[in-house]
């Protein structure tokens, strides 16, 4: 069966408008991250710090798009990182395809990096989102090619949306916060 490989991965710089400390403790609760993460949403949580976050779009006004990831929370006090890294499960979702919907088992992993920057601080932060897709059942008669390339160029867009907006809200929640 053909599969449909998405890799969206994005690295970026932002500046925080909060000195070292405080920024770090803004961002150190995995439950408010995900709050912030455009077409994310957390599903569950397991024992240790684990969790299971959801991927959904609905794509070319046709396709629902489900990517469950199951990650784990790292939090680096010394050197000031978060991590989310994906781990195991014995939860893993079985790939499933319709006429319009697809369904599976992905890899969600990020990196916020925290430097005193003056009075504020700078993130450098790094996303990758990545699954192999079943082909709906509408899409079977495209060739593998084009299939590739728009799954490409929507994932760029998302993952594009999914910074930006976790960027944004964070700046705005603190702002609204202080």
């Amino acid at each position: 069966m053909i599969k449909i490989e998405i890799d969206g991965f994005v690295r970026r710089s932002f500046t925080f408008p909060a000195n070292l400390n405080v920024a770090f403790d803004h961002f150190r609760e995995l439950s408010t991250i995900v709050e912030w993460l455009p077409h994310i949403t957390m599903v569950e949580c397991y024992d240790g710090g684990k969790c299971r976050l959801l991927y959904h779009s609905v794509e070319l006004s046709l396709y629902e798009i489900n990517i469950y990831c199951d990650l784990d929370s790292e939090v680096d006090d010394q050197a000031k990182i978060l991590r989310l890294r994906p781990v195991h499960s014995e939860k893993t979702i079985k790939p499933q395809a319709n006429l319009h919907a697809l369904t599976v088992q992905g890899y969600y992993a990020s990196e916020s990096v925290f430097k005193a920057e003056g009075g504020q601080t700078r993130i450098d932060y790094q996303l990758n989102l990545r699954a192999r897709l079943p082909v709906p059942t509408a899409a079977r008669l495209m060739p593998a090619s084009v299939l590739d390339m728009i799954a490409r160029n929507v994932m760029n867009k998302r993952i594009d949306e999914i910074v930006s907006g976790f960027i944004n809200r964070s700046i705005q929640e603190y702002q609204k916060n202080s």
